[in-house]
């Protein structure tokens, strides 16, 4: 049996650090944003590709920490889809549940860094088409489901009845979440958001809500347990019967 089966998309992220930018706070969001020098060159001051997406990142970190994992996800049959089950193989994630087929393509990601903060990045997400039917689940004490946009609701339907979730939704789970995320929480052991995606699940203002807040209006959703990351201000957790949350630091 496994200890965790992260399920989710894999891509191919390409980092691009920038030079010529000017930032500048939204009026009206108060939210930083970039502006580009249109019909001018961007100064890329480095390119580094890696291989990603949530599914796989958190597989690997976890079998890293001698968590026994495996994952599911859709892959193609070209070179790089292979790279990548290699690549999960080399960091010991059981790889024999993903499900290869033609149909499967890996996604895209672009990420614009500036300064290599985290928090000032910019990504350009490019979903690709996938297979997700008739796939196959190992014994596992737990699913780590995590973004799967237009795919969310087939491979939930497919998922054992009696498994234990972790969530960490994505945009598209997020944007149709009375439709997608909400009639999973009741059965969901924890749920992972960070703050701006918290404040839109309970429909208030990221800036001027407390992360206290955000989590007993989140618990009284169904969730067991929610985390909330805050970014280089560290982050939340707190579990249903407890009135006590736990704050770390960010490292």
């Amino acid at each position: 049996m496994f200890d965790i089966t992260t399920i989710g998309t894999a891509s191919i992220d390409t980092f691009l650090e920038l030079e010529d930018i000017i930032p500048y706070t939204d009026a009206k969001t108060k939210s930083l944003r970039y502006s580009f020098p249109l019909g001018e060159k961007v100064a890329v001051k480095t390119v580094e590709e890696h291989f990603g997406g949530n599914a796989m990142n958190t597989a690997i970190g976890l079998q890293r920490l001698k968590v026994k994992t495996a994952i599911i996800t859709a892959l193609g049959n070209c070179a790089k889809c292979s790279s990548v089950k290699a690549h999960l193989a080399k960091e010991k994630v059981e790889i024999g549940y993903i499900k290869t087929s033609d149909k499967s393509e890996l996604n895209k990601s672009f990420i614009l860094d500036w300064r290599k903060d985290k928090s000032d990045r910019v990504i350009l997400s490019y979903h690709q088409q996938k297979n997700f039917s008739n796939l196959q689940f190992p014994k596992t004490k737990f699913f780590y489901l995590t973004s799967l946009g237009a795919h969310f609701q087939s491979v939930c339907a497919q998922i054992p009845k009696t498994a234990r979730l972790i969530i960490n939704p994505g945009g598209v789970e997020l944007a149709h979440s009375d439709e997608l995320l909400l009639p999973l929480l009741e059965k969901t052991e924890a749920l992972i958001l960070n703050k701006t995606e918290a404040a839109h699940l309970i429909m208030v203002d990221p800036i001027s809500t407390s992360p206290e807040f955000m989590m007993s209006h989140i618990l009284a959703l169904g969730c067991s347990t929610v985390v909330i990351t805050c970014g280089k201000n560290g982050a939340y957790a707190r579990e249903k019967n407890d009135a006590h949350a736990f704050f770390a630091k960010s490292i």
